[in-house]
């Protein structure tokens, strides 16, 4: 395995573990892992057939400065670097604890 390549594997778990953290902080309950491989995340929400809570999580995400698809994979690169995914992180803890306060938990 290439450079690249695990540099891409061990940002894409920091994202995983990051975004599963903070839903379980706020109640929000994942549907668990997508058959993506892990450079191309995606996240949905469990009891979500409609799709509600993870686009106004998208659309808050965006607000805060973060943009992410909400219902297609997303593309990670070499470009991200760890501190890239850790501000990203930061910044989607406040959508998650808003569509929690908008969707209730659980």
């Amino acid at each position: 395995m290439g450079r690249g390549a695990r540099v891409l594997r061990r940002l894409a778990f920091v994202l995983a573990i990051g975004t599963s953290v903070a839903c379980g902080q706020v109640q929000l309950p994942l549907p668990g892992a997508t058959q993506a491989p892990p450079q191309l995340p995606l996240l949905l929400f469990a009891d979500d057939p409609e799709f509600a809570k993870v686009l106004a999580w998208s659309r808050a995400c965006a607000r805060h400065g973060v943009y992410l698809h909400p219902v297609h994979n997303w593309f990670l690169s070499t470009a991200h670097d760890e501190a890239t995914i850790d501000e990203a992180l930061a910044r989607t803890d406040e959508a998650f604890r808003e569509v929690r306060d908008a969707h209730g938990a659980g």
